[in-house]
């Protein structure tokens, strides 16, 4: 790793605190009140107090003005897309096509299959993934899935998918905890939230809610009061997160698809450390309609998947206008219309920040990432060396932002949910407490500049003209996790901001961003690889993937130590 003097992001200087320190600390931090303004201070959050040179507007909805398709027609399902071109996914991992075709054949029905989901999530407890499904309504909607395959009526090519969601959307008739013991205990969603509803209305059949960092603050799903997701390539790793639980059930083969969310990564480390695909997709782009709005001008639902066809489906299902969430009303219509051009990216020019993607902890993942762009090459791609002005600014300015708007959803579930939490959340909660009104308001004065640097380089007029940004999806390949770290929780700082270091731009600025499997390291863990683009081309990026997933010479094997994915044999 280059010296940090030399590096656009600053690698975060901490130590890394579990066990009975991590108590004492907790306790120290909410009750001594200058012992907790000097790590926040040290950790870049008050670095804003003295730009009163500051006089950009403030920017709360990540979509530039220019990017605005505000439509009166909020009807969806105008372009309700149920299936993709042709079946093309060949992975060691089972795609919703394996399902589907299974079947249609007759070899087995959508209720024999949810016998063996059930059967599978018993055998793979101990991987922790799921924190609560109701067995009734897996049955009573795999009947309804069989009853449409017998008569022809199936509603997509979802339709008999056994689909787990993370735990801070709403599925009727369950809790919405958000991984805590403290919030929103005994009481059970009256509805479903939009992206479950979306998948239920395809025929996917809603599994039940998988384990989550609590409240969503980190990146490894250590989560002491639910079970800790482990990972299937080697238990004692992390599944990362705070999706873990997801990416988790994903990554055991039992499920294709779940749902994540994403307010600093969230879809994509986890995609990554599991050798999974994963999108964030524009802000907006999916509705946040009975979300917890754990970090709303920063964070979204999507899918993470076994397959980039799984992953392009499930998004175009999901995505999409909807009335209940206003900002959704801005986009432009959802299209797979160039899904399949995965032979040729003639007139795509790919920009890439040396001095940003030389920041991996491990060389091996940018060597991974060089398959990749060979193969690009080869298909007539380009590359241009770009930089991104102002980067560690935009970095502190979504640690701002995404702590003071969780910290909000903690306050509004009072003082007795904030102290059940755990105590690295505590340690959070208690550095977000320093914040004042002039940080939050000054963050967003970045990130209009943020968006307005990064817009130049799409511009061809203006900036390089780019399609894309390239960059490894973290800094890290998953990490070991002690057993030490499963009683109390922990708090590792320089590890976060590891895993962290590509994803947080995206959100902060709202731009689409997804994660392909690139290969393993030297451990056998999964190397993942980033690519983002302009406000609303999710469509180029689900193409990319396919190409990713097509490229030669990337290795993609299912994990020994942890699968559970025999399910249609």
């Amino acid at each position: 790793m280059p010296n940090v003097k030399d590096t656009p992001v600053s690698r975060v200087v901490a130590p890394a605190i579990s066990g009975y320190t991590l108590v004492f600390l907790t306790n120290v931090l909410e009750n001594v009140p200058f012992v907790t303004n000097k790590i926040a201070a040290d950790g870049g959050l008050h670095n804003f107090r003295k730009r009163n040179d500051l006089s950009d507007v403030i920017t709360t909805v990540p979509v530039p003005v220019q990017y605005n398709f505000f439509q009166q027609d909020i009807d969806h399902q105008e372009n309700k897309i149920t299936s993709l071109e042709s079946e093309s996914s060949r992975t060691p991992f089972l795609s919703y096509h394996d399902y589907i075709k299974a079947y249609k054949d007759g070899k087995v029905t959508p209720s024999e299959m949810a016998e063996r989901v059930l059967k599978a999530l018993e055998d793979s407890k101990s991987m922790n993934f799921m924190r609560s499904f109701h067995e009734d309504s897996i049955r009573e909607q795999a009947a309804a899935s069989t009853e449409r395959y017998k008569t022809g009526a199936t509603l997509s090519d979802l339709d008999g998918i056994f689909i787990p969601i993370k735990e801070e959307s709403d599925i009727k008739g369950y809790e919405s905890r958000a991984g805590t013991v403290g919030i929103n205990v005994g009481i059970f969603s009256d509805e479903d939230s939009a992206i479950v509803q979306r998948l239920r209305d395809a025929g996917a059949i809603i599994v039940g809610h998988t384990v989550m960092n609590e409240i969503g603050w980190d990146t490894f799903t250590v989560n002491p009061n639910t079970g800790t997701p482990k990972n299937a390539y080697k238990l004692n790793c992390s599944c990362g997160g705070s999706s873990g639980g997801s990416g988790g059930a994903v990554a055991t083969g039992i499920f294709p698809i779940a749902v994540g969310a994403d307010g600093g990564g969230s879809i994509r480390i986890p995609a990554s450390f599991c050798g999974l695909y994963g999108i964030k997709a524009t802000h907006a782009r999916i509705s946040g309609f009975g979300a917890q709005p754990l970090a709303p001008t920063v964070g979204i639902s999507g899918p993470i998947a076994a397959t980039a066809d799984d992953m392009a489906l499930a998004y175009a299902i999901v995505a999409g206008k909807d009335s209940r969430d206003q900002a959704t009303l801005m986009q432009p219509p959802v299209s797979l219309a160039n899904y399949s051009n995965s032979k040729s990216l003639e007139g795509i020019k790919i920009g890439i920040f040396p001095e940003w993607n030389n920041m991996v902890m491990d060389p091996i993942i940018n060597d991974r990432i060089e398959v990749f762009k060979k193969y690009f090459s080869s298909l007539g791609a380009t590359f241009e060396n770009i930089e991104i002005p102002e980067l560690e600014e935009a970095r502190n300015a979504h640690a701002i932002t995404i702590s003071t708007e969780i910290s909000n959803y903690v306050k509004k579930h009072g003082s007795s949910a904030r102290q059940k939490l755990l105590y690295s959340n505590r340690i959070l909660a208690a550095v977000a407490d320093t914040l004042e009104p002039v940080d939050y308001v000054r963050a967003q004065q970045i990130r209009t500049r943020s968006m307005q640097h990064v817009m130049d380089l799409f511009k061809p007029k203006v900036g390089k003209g780019i399609d894309l940004i390239l960059t490894p999806t973290t800094a890290i390949t998953s990490p070991e996790l002690s057993p030490s770290l499963l009683t109390y929780g922990m708090s590792n700082n320089p590890m976060t901001s590891d895993a962290m270091r590509y994803a947080f731009l995206a959100n902060f600025i709202g731009i689409p961003a997804v994660q392909v499997p690139a290969g393993f390291d030297a451990r056998g863990l999964p190397v993942g690889m980033q690519l983002m683009a302009e406000w609303w081309n999710e469509e180029l990026l689900l193409r990319m993937a396919k190409v990713c997933e097509e490229t030669p010479g990337v290795e993609r094997k299912r994990p020994t130590e942890g699968w559970y994915g025999d399910m249609l044999n």
